[in-house]
């Protein structure tokens, strides 16, 4: 990836990556069998839209599919903590 394209660089992509660690490390502990197949059906999608929009060299859209997985994951999580606590 070329360190600014489109408004998007390497360090608004690594802050992303960051933030999905984070998410993935530290926010599925209430996740039954079936969330977290929920979840990789979903990751599995992502993989496939970076993968498509890196080998067009399109970072703005990497960066747009990234944003649209953790905020998707921010919600489900969320939900399912709610869920969870009986909220």
């Amino acid at each position: 990836m070329s360190e600014k394209y489109d408004g998007i660089n390497k360090f608004d992509i690594q802050e992303l990556k960051d933030l999905l660690t984070y998410l993935i490390k530290n926010r599925l502990g209430n996740m039954e069998a079936k969330d977290m197949i929920t979840i990789r059906l979903h990751f599995k999608d992502l993989l496939d839209q970076t993968s498509f929009w890196l080998e067009e060299e399109n970072e703005e859209r990497f960066a747009y599919e990234m944003r649209y997985f953790i905020n998707w994951l921010t919600e489900f999580v969320e939900d399912k903590d709610r869920e969870f606590w009986g909220e």
